[in-house]
């Protein structure tokens, strides 16, 4: 089997290894867009409530409590959804990396695999070459005896 046709199969290895890492990082680049809009959304509650609250509308002392309780569990939820997309970003970058090199093997495969074929073409050419040569060497060796 030819070295060219054995790296075929190392190809085809790479390139599905190469895709499963592109899927991955596409997945988790979404999630991260879902997280991000989530804790957009948050934030923006989070004003909404805070600016409510500085307007100073007559609550009872009740509802300012109430308000003031619900306002700390919004500072909370904003907190751990920054936390969250910290953590889904650095898991991005790391799938992100993996899918590069798993990129850069399928691209080295692919190369080696080119420069197989061209050295096999070199050879199978140079075959040629000398199938030719000796070819018309042993016409002219006739040639020569039937004269």
């Amino acid at each position: 089997m030819k070295r060219s046709a054995r790296m075929d199969t190392v190809l085809r290895v790479t390139s599905a290894d190469e895709e499963k890492a592109a899927k991955l990082f596409q997945q988790i680049h979404a999630r991260l867009q879902a997280e991000q809009r989530k804790l957009e959304q948050l934030e923006s509650y989070q004003l909404e409530y805070q600016q409510q609250a500085r307007e100073g509308r007559a609550v009872s002392v009740h509802q300012l409590q109430q308000m003031s309780l619900f306002i700390c569990k919004l500072a909370e939820a904003v907190k751990e959804q920054r936390a969250q997309v910290e953590r889904v970003s650095q898991h991005m970058l790391h799938l992100r990396q993996q899918w590069i090199s798993a990129r850069g093997r399928t691209l080295s495969i692919t190369q080696l695999r080119e420069n197989y074929l061209a050295e096999e073409r070199r050879w199978e050419d140079m075959r040629e070459q000398k199938e030719i040569d000796e070819l018309v060497n042993n016409r002219s060796a006739r040639s020569i005896n039937n004269a």
